[in-house]
């Protein structure tokens, strides 16, 4: 599966990661690639898949998912509370995919317009 949602600069600017020449981007990759199936599995539902267009919330829900895997990922459970706990970012990026796929927080296109 590619990355569809947000890009791997994306995951790793918000995991903190953007410079660091030791995190392969096989690695950043694959925990995006979860993240987007995870997504898929909220819109399912709710939307017709594939998306025509990427909704900038999906992109920042997807980005969020993905840096909290990779956080947990690298620094474990004991990151928990700290500036790289993974474990706050995917409980807020799930809540808001719960509210998307409850119909209260709505997708809308690059003109504004509510996704059907």
């Amino acid at each position: 599966m590619a990355l569809s949602y947000c890009t791997i600069a994306d995951i790793r600017r918000e995991s903190g990661f953007l410079n660091n020449p030791n995190l392969a981007d096989a690695r950043v990759t694959e925990t995006g690639e979860r993240a987007q199936s995870e997504v898929d599995a909220y819109l399912r539902g709710v939307y017709t898949l594939p998306l025509a267009s990427v909704p900038d919330l999906i992109e920042y829900v997807t980005m969020l998912l993905a840096s909290g895997y990779l956080l947990i990922r690298e620094y474990g459970p004991e990151s928990r509370d700290t500036d790289k706990d993974g474990y706050k970012k995917v409980k807020e990026a799930r809540e808001m995919l719960s509210r998307i796929a409850a119909k209260e927080l709505l997708l809308v296109d690059s003109t504004g317009a509510v996704l059907a």
